[in-house]
């Protein structure tokens, strides 16, 4: 007869088991965790990357109508309010990129964005088809996804002008300055670029 001999781990290496277990949690943990954190910046850029070629093709819009260096109320052809009031058509600086939606037909201001900080929110309803909402107002911030303010840049001959956008994602990090929060798109009037800061 065979002596029965018991056979199973020792308990070296049921430690180094665990060790490269342990290990192994440390690196991989931390890029799961993430993974929300990344799609939420994918599904900025995206979104930014939609305002930007909206953005674009306002102006091809503005070219292609032979406007030249003139700003203008109400561009024909493009983002055209589905009601057919003419006030909610994007109304374009005098270097082709959307200032508003109801600026007035003699435009007083035509480096200005909008009529104040609801002007941004009037761009983007304009030109975007997104499920993401947007709005300029510090009541809704909790309704919405992105809260939005106008800000100035210098303009060379005309001083301070309110000439870009700036629109902040209200559910992750959010903070009403743009230079704080989290994440951020940026749209500058003057050179129809729309940027994104993630910090």
């Amino acid at each position: 007869m065979h002596p029965f001999k018991q056979r199973g781990f020792t308990l070296i290496e049921l430690v180094v088991t665990l060790i490269v277990i342990a290990v192994l949690a440390v690196v991989a943990a931390p890029r799961f965790i993430n993974l929300s954190e990344d799609a939420t910046i994918a599904s900025i850029n995206g979104t930014a990357s939609q305002f930007e070629q909206g953005i674009s093709f306002a102006h091809s819009r503005w070219y292609v109508n032979g406007h030249g260096a003139v700003a203008f109320t109400n561009l024909p052809g493009y983002a055209e309010s589905e009601d057919g009031d003419e006030d909610k058509n994007l109304d374009m600086n005098d270097v082709g990129y959307p200032i508003g939606t109801d600026k007035a037909d003699r435009l007083a201001q035509p480096y200005n964005i909008g009529r104040g900080h609801a002007g941004c929110t009037a761009i983007w309803d304009a030109i975007m088809i997104s499920d993401y909402t947007v709005s300029e107002l510090q009541a809704e911030i909790d309704n919405v996804d992105f809260y939005t303010r106008r800000s100035q840049t210098f303009i060379p001959g005309e001083g301070q002008k309110w000439t870009q956008c700036y629109y902040i994602y209200t559910q992750s990090g959010f903070d009403t300055d743009p230079d704080i929060a989290k994440h951020v798109m940026w749209y500058d009037s003057r050179t129809g670029a729309v940027t994104t800061v993630h910090r």
